[in-house]
This record gives C-alpha cells, structure tokens and sequence, in this order.
C-alpha cells in the first residue's frame, strides 16, 4: 500500500498505546503513557485540542458516535469514562464491574452501548464481553454487527 503522510508532527508528550478516530474523522483520542490527548483535524493535519494527565495504564480508547464520550480501557480493571465537549475532557465515574485488565473498549454505531474485553486468565488470549447501556447488561455470549448497521446479542 501507499501511503502519504499530510499535516506536521503532533507532539504527544508520551509513548502512543492506542487511538480513536471519531466516526466523521474530525477528532482523534490518543492514550499515551502519559496522558489522554485529543486532537481536532485542521485543514490537511491535527491540532492540539486538550491533554490530560494519567496515572494508570491505558489499553484501548473508543469514542461515542456523537463525539460526547470517551471511554478508555485500564489496566487495573476500570473503564474510565470521560466526557468530550469540542476537545475537552472531564471525568466521569469509573466502571468497575471487571476483575481482569480491560483490554478493549468500543461503542454500538448508534452509540447506545459500549462494549467491553477484558484478559482471562488462563489463557491469557481469553476474553469476558461485557455491554454497558447506562448499566452492566446480562453477559453477552457473541456481539456483532449486522451489514444494515445494527447490532445484536
């Protein structure tokens, strides 16, 4: 594949874990290291938006269709849950329902759920599936996405 890189560097004072693009691809979230910076698309590149500081281990990061919500997957078990206002992140409360590292995270295209895996152990290539709706929901056994858009449990 070709590739070409548009726009200038992005400094995001850590080490990249992972990333999030929003659905009209005009916000992007990345965990680092160090910090949950966002960035908002100008022109052919990214600019700064906001940059918040962490002290834990970030694995996985999704962002809500509507561009309202950040959720990002811990390794101490949590999904922290932020609110997203143009670049602006604010916590919200922690989800904590998972006994193992939580290793992803992504939201339903209409953005009323959020999935969620977690590492099993043994064996570590396990994962436990949980949907959030506001709430944790009966577990779900398979999770996929049907070619008109919809999901289904």
């Amino acid at each position: 594949a070709n590739f070409t890189v548009v726009g200038d560097p992005v400094p995001l004072g850590g080490a990249p874990a992972g990333l999030a693009l929003s659905t009209d691809g005009t916000t992007c979230v990345v965990i680092t290291n160090k910090a949950i910076v966002v960035l908002s698309k100008q022109g052919a590149g990214w600019a700064p938006g906001s940059s918040t500081p962490i002290t834990f281990s970030a694995l996985g990061v999704a962002i809500s269709p509507s561009k309202t919500e950040v959720a990002v997957a811990c390794d101490d078990n949590q999904i922290r849950i932020y609110s997203l206002a143009g670049t602006a992140l604010s916590a919200g409360a922690p989800l904590t329902q998972h006994k193992n590292p939580v290793t992803r995270v992504g939201y339903s295209p209409c953005g009323k759920f959020l999935a969620s895996a977690d590492a099993v152990s043994p064996p570590p290539t396990a994962r436990a599936l949980h949907v959030w709706a506001g709430r944790l929901l009966p577990r779900v056994t398979v999770l996929a996405r049907r070619p008109v858009g919809t999901w289904a449990g």
